[in-house]
């Protein structure tokens, strides 16, 4: 199972237990708070799974641009 999976079941998990929390009691907001945190950290693991994926595109491009390049020089 991999870790976003992971964070995602945890999300879903605290998203029911607030679910059933009294709204403004100090358990609904340290749940709400835990809740932000993992939603911080999902929102995280995006973005660098965004930047990785642009990373690796732009380098896939550049060597097909190069690979390119090479036959024309034959």
């Amino acid at each position: 199972m991999s870790t976003k999976t992971l964070l995602e079941d945890e999300i879903q998990s605290t998203i029911e237990e607030i679910s059933h929390l009294e709204v403004g009691s100090e358990k609904h907001e340290t749940a709400t708070e835990a809740l932000a945190k993992l939603l911080d950290k999902y929102n995280a693991m995006d973005r660098l799974e965004a930047e990785i994926k642009e990373k690796y595109d732009s380098k896939e491009a550049a060597v097909s641009y190069t690979h390119l390049r090479a036959h024309e020089t034959e």
